[in-house]
């Protein structure tokens, strides 16, 4: 795949500032988020092509277009589903084959980004994507007030959580661009004739953000596998992951002499419980949207029983899940 992004950047910011006009009163987040992130994967694929030759190119839409005039809003992309991409059953989750793909295409990412930050001070060129860990989106409130007050009640507790989870404990940082929405909705996959996957695309790009390194793989492996493959194949995925961002970004220019495989687990161990939010998180408003589509109820408790109840979420022991990871 050699995708070739060609965004309107002027027409897309308009939209969507035009789009949070619409939307102010239930999200507040960042509308030009998709376009800073184009930008940014033209400069990053250009960079990788440069330096090692386009073998850790970041696959995304081939084409972005966008309108935004009295009347008319539009934002268009390719489509992949003509060209022979399909997503996975969300429903079961990722494969063991499936999963190498995105970690693989993760690390690419991360790569890129962590060599290009070497020569270029990424954040004083895309100012954009400082790391803001916390986002309000409004709209979550009146669907989930029960998990909200739980919330509430321990939240100096959180706070310490989190700000121990963000901690770095390294001299230097291994920070990263990190796709920021690593479930299997955003996943697409093209088979050959026996059924091994020759290309992949990662798309919804509004929510890239330069943070720590695990968060990525931490995201995909807890939202988009069944407990067999998060038990069995973790210490693959993660070595998997290591080796290939630590070769991709030597030969791009930046060894990493001072992160070590072990460096890589303490920051993993540090930071799983964030995995496990994430998988409760995405899951839970996944089958609350589907709760809304089949009944138009409005009532979040269906949500937390369909969650319980689906193939991804079964059997997940989160003592047991640490233990593993």
């Amino acid at each position: 795949m050699s995708p070739k992004l060609v965004p309107t950047s002027s027409q897309l910011i308009e939209l969507w500032q035009r789009v949070r006009a619409y939307t102010s009163n239930e999200v507040r987040g960042t509308p030009e988020g998709v376009t800073h992130s184009l930008r940014n994967l033209l400069t990053l694929n250009t960079f990788q092509e440069e330096r090692g030759g386009d073998k850790y190119r970041i696959n995304a839409h081939e084409y972005v277009y966008g309108v935004c005039e009295d009347g008319e809003y539009l934002l268009m992309m390719q489509d992949l589903v003509k060209g022979g991409f399909t997503l996975g059953d969300k429903r079961r989750g990722l494969s063991v084959l499936q999963l190498k793909t995105p970690v693989r295409n993760l690390a690419h990412l991360h790569a890129a980004s962590y060599t290009f930050n070497h020569t270029h001070d990424f954040l004083a060129k895309y100012p954009h994507f400082k790391a803001t860990p916390f986002m309000t989106s409004v709209g979550y409130y009146a669907q989930f007030p029960c998990v909200l007050r739980i919330l509430a009640s321990n939240k100096d507790k959180l706070l310490n959580k989190v700000t121990g989870i963000l901690t770095i404990n390294i001299k230097e940082a291994v920070l990263r661009l990190c796709y920021g929405d690593d479930c299997t909705n955003n996943f697409m996959f093209k088979y050959d004739k026996e059924g091994v996957v020759e290309d992949f695309a990662m798309i919804d790009w509004g929510n890239v953000r330069w943070q720590n390194l695990v968060t990525d793989l931490l995201y995909v492996i807890n939202t988009s596998t069944q407990q067999d493959v998060r038990w069995n194949h973790m210490r693959e995925m993660q070595k998997l992951y290591y080796d290939t961002f630590t070769s991709a970004a030597a030969n791009l220019g930046a060894t990493l002499p001072h992160w070590r495989f072990e460096d890589f687990l303490v920051e993993y161990r540090k930071s799983t419980l964030m995995g496990v939010v994430f998988a409760l998180f995405v899951n839970l408003l996944c089958t609350f949207s589907i709760r809304k589509i089949k009944t138009k109820s409005r009532h979040p408790q269906h949500g937390l029983h369909l969650l319980a109840e689906s193939e991804v979420c079964q059997g997940y022991n989160v003592h047991a899940e640490f233990v593993a990871a």
